[in-house]
């Protein structure tokens, strides 16, 4: 599904639509530690493929 944006008049509107479409991806809570490990490894897995694609 494309993403579509909306141009609405408050942002106060928007930021309570945001937040629902993020509370409802929620499917698991999880320690920030693993969340972090998991951001630095996928980051460092990004890096590398865009350092072999561009730099070999």
């Amino acid at each position: 599904m494309e993403p579509r944006i909306q141009y609405v008049q408050s942002l106060d509107y928007v930021s309570i639509a945001f937040s629902g479409h993020v509370a409802g991806r929620i499917d698991e809570v999880l320690p920030v530690r693993d969340i972090i490990e998991e951001a630095k490894a996928k980051f460092i897995e990004s890096v590398e493929g865009l350092s072999r694609q561009y730099l070999s």
